[in-house]
């Protein structure tokens, strides 16, 4: 009986390493993960390492942190950076005779005006 035994155990015990065995796969390159840069063509921006090859990286094409606003402001100044046919804008600052509110618009500075008109009839 314990022969028995023994000889069952025998034959079920290799199943679960053989099944492990089956189920492994090759996991994917940096490249099939989208990390085909190299940290000089990303200078600059943030990067992300690949796990397997710390030599190549991915960042972002565009990064618009910066310049948030999808059109300048009536009557003020902006940045603004172009990448991939979509132009972002950054405020800069309001025209002379506007005052600045809140970086998203610019209003009527009345006493910059009236020194420019001040200035006109001089």
């Amino acid at each position: 009986m314990k022969l028995y035994i023994f000889i069952i155990a025998m034959v079920l015990l290799p199943a679960p390493t053989s099944l492990a065995q089956t189920s492994c796969v090759t996991p994917p390159t940096c490249a099939e993960m989208g990390y085909t840069q190299t940290e000089s063509e990303c200078a600059g921006k943030e990067i992300v390492r690949c796990p397997f090859d710390l030599s190549v990286v991915f960042c972002p094409a565009c990064d618009f942190s910066e310049y948030p606003l999808t059109e300048c402001p009536t009557n003020a100044t902006c940045l603004e950076i172009t990448c991939e046919d979509t132009t972002q804008y950054q405020f800069a600052q309001c025209e002379v005779t506007y005052i600045d509110y809140d970086n998203y618009w610019c209003g009527y500075n009345l006493n910059a005006i009236i020194e420019k008109l001040k200035g006109d009839l001089l």
